[in-house]
């Protein structure tokens, strides 16, 4: 006999969480942060001068060593992106995208998703606009091209209450794929009391 301990209306915790997130502010933008792994060794290493005899190149009939592996060629064993790095993210994308004042007066929810095939964080929030009157702020194209140079690919759409942004990310509060369910990392800024 299989019989459940959770409370009736489980599965409606994301709606009405979603609908709780519509509620907590004005937002401005729904932003996703998908992280590229590093460039492999030999894209990044500078290709060597091959060994000569009297200006005749040398040809050694095997390697004389193995590859450098990823660690030995950048000073790291950092393989591939994880949640540090996703906060390390977050945190220098609010701090390009609030503009040139001292403090940020912005909220913002912020929820990790690990993508079930790279095994990877990256980020879903909704963030809201700037104070009015107190500073022009970079625009989507240039946070999407900030974040490009740096971290990887960044979708950043203007808030629309009517095409569920609230409600993907009030999704991970239950999604059992990956770790997720286990591992939820959501994340609140800029608000008292919450």
């Amino acid at each position: 006999m299989n019989t459940s301990i959770l409370p009736l209306g489980y599965k409606d915790i994301p709606d009405a969480f979603a609908e709780w997130l519509t509620g907590l502010a004005v937002w401005a933008w729904f932003v996703t942060l998908t992280f590229r792994d590093p460039s492999s060794t030999f894209a990044t290493l500078r290709p060597q001068e091959p060994r000569t005899l009297n200006g005749i190149p040398l040809k050694s009939p095997k390697p004389t060593r193995p590859p450098p592996r990823m660690g030995d060629a950048t000073g790291t064993n950092w393989t591939k992106p994880g949640v540090g790095h996703a906060n390390k993210a977050w945190r220098d994308f609010l701090e390009a995208s609030k503009g040139f004042v001292q403090k940020d007066r912005r909220q913002w929810v912020r929820v990790l998703e690990y993508q079930k095939s790279r095994g990877v964080p990256h980020v879903h929030a909704l963030i809201t606009g700037p104070v009015d009157g107190l500073l022009t702020a970079p625009g989507p194209l240039e946070m999407k091209e900030w974040a490009f140079k740096r971290y990887g690919i960044a979708r950043i759409l203007p808030y629309d209450p009517n095409l569920g942004a609230a409600g993907y990310l009030g999704k991970y509060l239950l999604k059992e794929e990956g770790n997720a369910r286990g591992m939820l990392d959501l994340d609140f800024g800029g608000f008292k009391n919450v």
